[in-house]
């Protein structure tokens, strides 16, 4: 039995070292422009995510999985006593299909994910201020595009652009954006 373990370990680190090294990190912050009745209560939001790729089928399908942040502030010129925020943490898988080889690789694909979204809002009274809070977790989609480009031997250049729809119901109905995310990827390596 003490030998079956090692042996064991060892044959899994040779057979998981070749799937590593095409395997890779990232990072990307991300700006938010509302679209829609979206629009119309909400600013420009931003934020940032942490990514983990795995690249398939010869450097032309990418599995990828993140979780990131997004804040979008309340402006709405029409309800002037009103102010506040919509925060949205995703946790978002999606597939990409890479276009081409070479140093420019631009790629298209699509996603689907949990957003588990929180809004607050402060309503300025006669007496005070009254304070509306609501949180709710909902699926969101996206259809995406981008490119992967060389910047260093190690690092890639990934920026990527997503139409992106949440189905909340509470605490804003169903928010739609357009996310422009860039931020740098780097393999995974012993």
């Amino acid at each position: 039995m003490k030998r079956i373990l090692p042996a064991t370990l060892l044959f899994l680190a040779i057979g998981i070292a070749p799937a590593l090294a095409q395997t890779y990190l990232g990072i990307q912050g991300a700006m938010g422009v509302p679209t829609g009745a979206f629009a119309k209560e909400y600013a420009i939001g931003y934020g940032g995510n942490g990514q983990f790729l795995y690249n398939l089928v010869e450097d032309n399908l990418w599995i990828v999985g993140e979780i990131g942040f997004k804040y979008f502030g309340y402006d709405n010129p029409e309800r002037e006593e009103l102010s506040g925020r919509l925060t949205t943490v995703p946790l978002f898988g999606s597939v990409r299909y890479q276009l081409a080889k070479g140093n420019f690789r631009p790629y298209v694909g699509g996603g689907l994910g949990i957003h588990f979204g929180s809004r607050k809002l402060e309503e300025q009274q006669a007496v005070g201020v009254k304070i509306y809070r609501r949180s709710e977790s909902s699926i969101g989609a996206a259809f995406l595009g981008g490119f992967l480009y060389p910047i260093s031997t190690k690092l890639q250049l990934d920026a990527t652009v997503l139409v992106q729809t949440i189905l909340f119901e509470d605490i804003a109905d169903s928010p739609a954006f357009l996310s422009v995310k860039v931020g740098i990827l780097f393999p995974v390596a012993f």
